[in-house]
């Protein structure tokens, strides 16, 4: 849902539009709240001091701050984990090639001994 629609969602007074317009979004997005109380607020809001609004602004403020800060960290250590993953998989690919280079290398080996023993078992019989 975008911005608009959660806007017209709730019943916001004019009051609260124009006088606490950057409220309104910190109040619809809080993670804190359901609709219910997100519409008390914007009711309540004509009436409080501005000392209560400025202390509900910087709760919302705060919240959204720390909620950024742990989607952040929670998404490096995503990252972290994805590259990890990635890194081992590379590596293990690697081990399976450099594995299959050996056996080829083991098998050419071992053919070219055979040959040798066969040209020598000729020479011996020349």
């Amino acid at each position: 849902m975008n911005d608009q629609n959660q806007k017209n969602q709730f019943d916001i007074p004019k009051f609260v539009k124009e006088n606490y317009a950057d409220l309104v979004p910190l109040i619809i997005e809080t993670k804190s709240m359901d609709d219910k109380e997100r519409q008390y607020w914007f009711h309540i809001l004509p009436v409080m001091s501005e000392a209560q609004v400025t202390k509900l602004r910087n709760i919302l403020a705060k919240e959204k701050q720390k909620l950024a800060a742990i989607d952040k960290e929670y998404s490096e250590k995503l990252s972290d984990m994805q590259t990890k993953r990635i890194s081992h998989w590379e590596s293990e690919s690697y081990k399976k090639k450099l594995e299959s280079v050996k056996e080829q290398e083991l098998t050419a080996e071992e053919q070219e001994k055979q040959a040798e023993e066969n040209l020598l078992k000729e020479l011996d019989n020349i």
